[in-house]
C-alpha cells in the first residue's frame, strides 16, 4: 500500500510493472511487480516534487520521472543497477535498515564488499 497520497501512476509497456509517485512527507516512487503484487523497490531522492509524472520509456527498461519546475531523473528499473549506484553514492555497504526500505522484499546481502561492512 502506498504511504501517502499517490501523484501519478504509471504502467510498463510490458504490463507488469507500475511505478507509482508517492507523497509522504517528500515523494518517492514505488515500483511494483504486478503478477506477484509485491514492492520491487523504492526509488528515493525524488526531492519535493509539485505536479509529478512519471513515465516507463519504450523499452520499460527506465522510469522517467519529471515536473514542471525541476529536474527529470531517469532511473533504471532493475533493482541490481541500484546496488551499484548505492554503493557509488554512499561508499559503504548499506544497513540493514536502508536495505529494508529500499528494497523491502529482496532478502538482504551485502552488495558493496569493496567498501566493506
Amino acid at each position: 500500500m502506498p504511504d501517502g497520497d499517490v501523484l501519478s501512476v504509471r504502467f510498463s509497456p510490458d504490463g507488469t510493472s507500475v511505478a507509482a509517485v508517492e507523497d509522504a512527507g517528500g515523494q518517492h516512487v514505488r515500483l511494483w511487480h504486478l503478477p506477484s503484487g509485491e514492492v520491487i523497490g523504492v526509488l528515493p531522492g525524488a526531492g519535493h516534487f509539485v505536479e509529478a509524472r512519471a513515465a516507463f520509456t519504450p523499452d520499460g527498461e527506465e522510469l522517467v520521472l519529471a515536473h514542471q519546475t525541476g529536474p527529470v531523473l531517469i532511473w533504471d528499473v532493475d533493482p541490481e543497477s541500484w546496488r551499484e549506484h548505492a554503493c557509488m553514492v554512499v561508499g559503504r555497504s548499506l544497513t540493514r535498515e536502508e536495505w529494508k526500505e529500499l528494497l523491502p522484499n529482496q532478502p538482504y546481502r551485502e552488495v558493496c564488499p569493496e567498501y566493506g561492512p
